[in-house]
């Protein structure tokens, strides 16, 4: 089984569709996130080939030696994309609830009570923590998930940890090289990612003051550490 653990706004759309055509319909889990879902897919998810979603790390669990992969990317762009995503587009994710509400100014978003944790180290989260999670539950709303009970350094050991069990791993800056070392690895043609599920106006680092970044990078200081750590291991690809 091959599972493609997706960390919202790193490019993973651009990924999945790729995925999705080396794999039979009947093959992959259709689902991509927990509200979707079914108990009877959870219960036969060994019979599918091809997971991919934001299903989280624990998940795997539940899997017989899946080969894992995810992609990262840079904290300060992942929470620009994260923010403008929840205001712009809303009605098509499935990892939030449609009336999550945040501050349309993302210096005040970041400061905001749900807001900072929604924006805090959703990377590092994503592949640290291992959660009981139900069909139906949002993943990102869980109270284990906003507030972990394990210490900040304690979760970026368990991210490392299970970043070093991957099969494959990439940036979002990178996803061309990611998805060519990708198809190579698995004996496929190889291909270059089309962007998909990128909203227009997104606004760019430079329209933000230093003080909206650096409180960007206050609250994803675990994120930035992991990206870092993440270039240094061997299934890592984006290499030149």
């Amino acid at each position: 089984m091959l599972y493609f653990l997706h960390i919202p706004k790193t490019g993973g759309s651009a990924l999945t569709t790729i995925l999705d055509r080396h794999f039979k319909t009947s093959e992959i889990l259709g689902p991509q996130g927990w509200p979707l879902v079914t108990p009877n897919q959870l219960v036969a998810i060994n019979q599918y080939s091809l997971v991919r979603g934001h299903f989280g790390w624990g998940i795997t669990k539940q899997m017989n030696h899946p080969e894992i992969i995810t992609l990262l990317r840079n904290p300060i762009q992942n929470t620009i994309s994260k923010w403008h995503h929840i205001w712009y587009d809303r009605n098509t994710n499935h990892w939030l609830p449609k009336n999550i509400a945040l501050p349309r100014n993302l210096q005040e978003a970041v400061n905001h009570p749900i807001g900072k944790k929604l924006l805090s180290n959703p990377q590092t989260r994503y592949l640290a923590l291992s959660l009981e999670v139900a069909c139906g539950d949002y993943y990102e709303f869980l109270p284990d998930f906003l507030d972990p009970k394990i210490s900040r350094r304690a979760l970026l050991a368990a991210a490392k940890q299970h970043l070093k069990q991957c099969y494959l791993i990439g940036h979002q800056e990178q996803l061309d090289k990611f998805c060519i070392a990708l198809c190579k690895k698995r004996g496929w043609e190889p291909q270059i990612p089309q962007q998909i599920n990128v909203l227009p106006n997104r606004p760019n680092i430079n329209k933000f003051s230093s003080t909206t970044i650096n409180a960007i990078k206050a609250i994803n200081a675990l994120d930035q550490e992991l990206y870092d750590f993440s270039k240094s291991l061997t299934n890592f690809r984006g290499k030149d």
